[in-house]
């Protein structure tokens, strides 16, 4: 019988959860991190070099509150911070958190060590974030062997995928409100079970901690109506005082999600004081916080470009709990809970190591289940086409990978545009697009939903998955390296510059296949912006199909010298693509062209 167990750790803003393969069935359950639950509050306590965690961090911060930090992820990004006017280490603090869910767990599998220890982090955390959590993973004692890592939304849409039956190509969306943060994110099925982020949405500041905020407010400016003297009191009350009543006001937020009213009781020294805080109030208090959440969550869906009524709007987190706010995410999608939201991306985290669909230490991506598992079969990919590595931002494209640049037409042949623009440093040629012969790597290679190679455009450059629509990332392939491409024009060095272009078969696309053989340019920052300038500034004629507002971008065609350019500007983060097309395409042709990539809604 082979032994082997594996673990994975949701390290929250707030709480921790935990799940493991349980000793005796092999099945995935969530771990009892403490002696009365299965969340671990993340806070810690720093004291002559000991890092306390969760509820002995929360005993002794009552105490001593300048050693106390309630939510360590917060700072995830600081190479030390200040506790009782010492400098500790931040490494140590995370450290100690994910020391604790490892050894709770250990304790029931008789003390041996997880083969796997699987670590969630937000989706749109940067490299250096999670570079910091693998680095605290490896000072809590953990191997690199041992290390996988998966973005919270996938986790959760992989655990609801195994509840319900989600089909390949299906949408779905991920409402995970915790209790320091908020992240939206829109993920589509895939044929082997994997999802892959198509877009996603967030608030750093929005939260649990919000709505406890907001409450609080509540309870001063009650009491101020009748006793000004006594809310300048709590305002300015002990360490025991405030947290009593922080804690009064979290079991009032928990009452409310099953009953009409609750009570929040102010305790001092002086004696206790009541006051009742009906549903219809509490909704009244949080509606901003909520209005924001559901506009982000509609913001998430629109840029996926996918109908909330279509879309099943799966909720984790604590906060998500609230009656309020499944009342209002309704009007823009159909919510489904199915299990508890606190310990869903856990558990959901755990069955995507056992699916192979995790990224080790290194970044890549591990195809093939644990030996030790009985219950899962590998897939055949677990590729996130949208998550750039993190471990490796600056890894340039493999030769195999790239299109054969001694095969590309130079500069300076038919078809070749040229602006100019002006600048201090003199003039700088913009090429336009060129006729780009078959690529190295075969037909196989090129799929409408891509793999995300290496020089994929939303790899290459992780922020366009932010910025462009999912429909046109869906259909892109490669995107060249600009420090190799048509190398003797100065511009193409450029990092803010890339040349890209679409997959080789493109289904239903308006157009004739001759259509689309070109490539597209990408600009960003300045770069994009001189661009759009010397665009407007060519003298050829344009024509507006969109204006750029709301997120939409704007979009213009110009036409010059007997081709017509097609122009994708978003102006607010500096996102340009350029698109030629040589035979005078019609308005209706543009218009069919942009709504197939997304860029205008039908």
């Amino acid at each position: 019988m082979n032994d082997a167990w594996h673990l994975a750790i949701d390290f929250g803003t707030s709480n921790t959860s935990a799940a493991h393969t349980a000793p005796l069935s092999g099945s995935i359950e969530a771990v009892a991190l403490t002696h009365r639950s299965n969340l671990l509050p993340s806070a810690v306590f720093y004291h002559e070099g000991d890092v306390l965690t969760g509820e002995t961090a929360l005993m002794q911060g009552r105490k001593d509150p300048a050693n106390l930090m309630m939510s360590p992820k917060r700072f995830i990004d600081h190479d030390s911070v200040q506790l009782g006017g010492r400098e500790v280490e931040q490494l140590d603090l995370v450290a100690a958190v994910i020391k604790h869910a490892v050894e709770q767990a250990k304790s029931q599998h008789s003390g041996t060590n997880p083969a796997t220890v699987t670590l969630t982090h937000p989706e749109a955390w940067s490299a250096h974030s999670l570079g910091q959590l693998l680095s605290a993973a490896r000072r809590a004692g953990l191997v690199d062997d041992q290390i996988r890592t998966i973005s919270e939304p996938r986790a959760a849409a992989i655990h609801y995928a195994a509840q319900q039956q989600i089909p390949a190509g299906k949408h779905v969306a991920v409402f995970d409100f915790g209790g320091g943060t908020l992240d939206i994110a829109v993920l589509q099925a895939q044929p082997d079970g994997n999802f892959r982020v198509v877009s996603a949405k967030g608030d750093n500041t929005l939260g649990g901690r919000t709505v406890d905020n907001l409450m609080y407010r509540w309870v001063i400016s009650q009491i101020e109506l009748d006793d000004p003297d006594f809310a300048d009191y709590i305002k300015k009350a002990p360490a025991s005082v405030m947290h009593s009543l922080e804690s009064s006001v979290r079991e009032a937020k928990e009452v409310l999600s099953d009953a009409s009213s609750a009570s929040i009781t102010i305790t001092t020294p002086q004696g206790e004081r009541d006051l009742l805080l009906t549903r219809e109030e509490f909704n009244n208090i949080i509606e901003g916080a909520v209005t924001r959440a559901v506009e982000l969550t509609a913001s998430a869906l629109q840029q996926a470009g996918v109908q909330g009524s279509e879309t099943p709007l799966y909720l984790t987190g604590g906060s998500s709990r609230i009656p309020h706010v499944h009342n209002r995410l309704a009007q823009v999608g159909q919510v489904e809970r199915l299990d508890d939201p606190k310990t869903v991306v856990s558990r959901g985290a755990l069955r995507a190591t056992l699916s192979g669909f995790t990224a080790g230490a290194d970044g890549a991506t591990t195809h093939t289940a644990p030996q030790a598992n009985p219950l899962f079969a590998a897939p055949t990919s677990g590729a996130n086409p949208y998550t750039n590595p993190p471990q490796q931002p600056q890894q340039q494209p493999q030769a195999s990978s790239m299109v054969n640049m001694a095969k590309l037409p130079k500069p300076g042949g038919s078809g070749i545009k040229k602006w100019v623009i002006g600048g201090a440093a003199g003039l700088v040629l913009i090429l336009g697009l060129v006729a780009v012969p078959k690529l190295i790597g075969g037909n196989d290679k090129f799929e409408v939903t891509p793999q995300m190679d290496e020089d994929h455009l939303a790899r290459v450059e992780p922020e366009t998955a932010n910025i462009m629509p999912a429909a046109f990332l869906d259909k892109v392939s490669d995107c060249n390296d600009p420090s190799k491409s048509y190398s003797s024009v100065s511009w193409m060095k450029d990092k803010e510059s890339r040349s890209c272009q679409f997959v080789k078969d493109l289904p239903n696309a308006p157009g004739s296949s001759n259509y689309y053989t070109n490539n597209f340019e990408v600009f960003t920052g300045d770069t994009a912006k001189q661009v759009y300038d010397a665009m407007n500034g060519s003298g050829g004629k344009i024509r507006e199909f969109q204006k750029g507002k709301g997120g939409k971008p704007e979009i213009v065609a110009v036409e010059n010298d007997g081709y017509t350019s097609i122009v994708v500007w978003y102006k607010k983060e500096n996102y340009l693509m350029v698109w030629d097309n040589y035979a005078k395409p019609t308005d209706k042709e543009i218009s069919d062209w942009a709504q197939y990539f997304g860029f205008i809604k039908k």
